[in-house]
């Protein structure tokens, strides 16, 4: 081994083989070290150090007699024991060097900014995790500065000028605390927010200010799920006691639309158009709920129990459903005061309002129209016509009022005759307070001289002081040739005939076997 304090006072040009144990300085123009072979080369700097992270041996690179580079072989930080050190690589910028890369003791790696006095980017090697401007990394990746960004650049070549960049903002104003994904062009003039999670957990996609845990902006906002054919796609909704109490769901093998509250489907939208709200199966009214058959264009309604449909208008008086055909409207029905109408506009207008106990005409609005419709037609006729009341006919007074009308048979008899009376056609009509009675009286021809009385009349007559009801005989076969009067006694139901002059027509008047028609005629109380 050849030992030397200062090699370069004492060799110019040297070829040396074995160890050369320098003390001092070597300056030398080129050093090489080649045994040849697979020989191992050792550049070793030995120095007895007494701190930590002072330099034991340093390789340094000079430019006109000026440290342009060099690389610091120094001391751990275990000064008992000093079996570790560190590694500096340091850079000069205008005649100053400054670290630029460390590598510790325990395999931690920092990189400096410029000035070479703060680490910004920084390998973990025991948590093998990287930080960048952190000395601390809490995770495999962590960006800590004023409003970090991370960017995406593609440099493939093509047109695409765009970056696509993460960036954290923090509180500071004006910008709102969030993550904010955003693209970027290579001018860095351009930017434009795509998604943003805020600080405060809503997520925004087209816009930087969501107001909701998700806010979706775009000219034409769609969201599409996709699954198999054969499955479903759907949105649960949910709380902390049900995580899908609600579900908004389409099933692909029926392709329907299913809308689901509190655990249960409450309408269904099927491959056809058809809505249902309360049944999931349609083409049956008889099922309970709400149906719209799409391909016809028709609303179905079906309730157990209860009224299917419920209409309110509140306000004014007017239509409660109104009617169309072809775009014109052709009636509706509606609510004047407390009372329903329902009318049409057809010619003149006509309807009919129900309330308060009564029926009466209307026009389209509800309002009364008077003495102006007609009930039926001469070619539209009603059959039969149920009163348990009167009838005004020609006006609205007492004297216009007919309040009863009855046909039927009644049973006459004749008073004290002694022998056989055959009654025949013993009909009647009553018109209000007028009767008109008629039948058809044969006697056997028993002599008998009392005065003909016909009795059982079906109504009694008005009672007043004489006897002013009457009538005729319509047919008689008798030999008396005079003619015969019949005359209604007062509150009675008797019925006395007479001869002209007023002398009681008798029973041996008519004659034997005669037959005798009458009509009468009388009011009642």
């Amino acid at each position: 081994m050849t030992r030397a304090k200062d090699i370069s006072k004492i060799v110019t040009d040297a070829d040396l083989s074995g160890t050369l144990d320098v003390t001092g300085a070597v300056t030398a123009g080129g050093l090489t070290m080649d045994t040849g072979g697979n020989s191992t080369h050792t550049l070793e700097f030995g120095a007895n150090r007494t701190s930590d992270s002072q330099a034991l041996g340093i390789i340094r690179a000079s430019w006109n007699s000026t440290v342009v580079s060099q690389i610091n072989l120094s001391a751990g930080d275990d000064t008992t024991n000093k079996d570790n050190g560190q590694i500096f690589f340091r850079t000069a910028e205008a005649g100053t060097t400054a670290n630029r890369l460390r590598i510790e003791e325990n395999g931690d790696i920092s990189f400096y900014e410029d000035t070479g006095t703060t680490p910004k980017l920084f390998w973990d090697a025991s948590a093998e995790s990287l930080g960048i401007g952190t000395s601390s990394p809490y995770t495999l990746l962590e960006l800590s500065s004023t409003d970090p960004i991370l960017r995406f650049n593609d440099s493939n070549g093509g047109t695409d000028t765009k970056n696509f960049e993460i960036r954290y903002v923090g509180t500071s104003s004006p910008d709102i605390d969030g993550l904010y994904f955003r693209t970027v062009n290579d001018a860095n003039s351009v930017y434009s927010d795509k998604m943003v999670v805020l600080g405060s957990g809503n997520v925004g996609i087209g816009t930087s200010s969501p107001e909701t845990i998700l806010h979706v902006r775009d000219t034409s906002a769609i969201m599409r799920l996709v699954s198999d054919t054969n499955s479903t796609s759907g949105v649960d909704f949910g709380d902390t006691a049900d995580t899908n109490i609600g579900r908004l769901l389409y099933d692909h093998t029926d392709n329907s639309m299913r809308f689901t509250t509190n655990t249960s489907e409450r309408m269904r939208i099927d491959s056809s158009g058809n809505v249902g709200i309360g049944k999931s199966s349609f083409g049956s009214i008889s099922t309970d709920g709400f149906w719209w058959e799409s391909a016809s264009n028709y609303l179905a309604l079906s309730a157990n129990g209860t009224s299917p449909i419920y209409m309110n208008r509140n306000g004014s008086d007017g239509g409660l459903i109104n009617f169309y055909k072809s775009g014109t409207n052709v009636g509706n029905i509606g609510t004047f005061g407390s009372a329903l109408y329902i009318s049409s506009p057809d010619g003149t207008d006509a309807g009919l309002r129900v309330g308060n106990s009564t029926v009466v005409p209307v026009t389209t609005t509800g309002g009364l129209r008077d003495n102006a419709i007609d009930l039926g037609s001469a070619s539209a006729r009603w059959k039969d016509l149920y009163l348990s009341g009167g009838v005004y006919l020609g006006g609205t007074g007492s004297a216009n009022k007919l309040d009863d009308f009855e046909e039927g048979n009644w049973s006459p008899s004749v008073q004290d005759y002694g022998g056989t009376a055959t009654i025949g056609n013993a009909n009647y009509t009553k018109i209000g307070r007028v009767v008109h009675a008629s039948a058809s009286i044969v006697l056997d021809g028993t002599s008998d001289a009392s005065q003909f009385r016909i009795n059982g009349l079906p109504f009694t007559s008005l009672n007043t002081a004489n006897n002013v009801f009457g009538g005729f005989v319509s047919y008689s076969n008798s030999t008396f040739t005079d003619n015969i009067y019949l005359l209604v006694g007062s509150n009675d139901t008797s019925i006395f005939l007479y001869e002209p002059g007023g002398t009681g027509f008798t029973y041996n008047d008519l004659g034997a076997n005669k037959q005798i028609r009458f009509v009468v005629t009388y009011f009642t109380a």
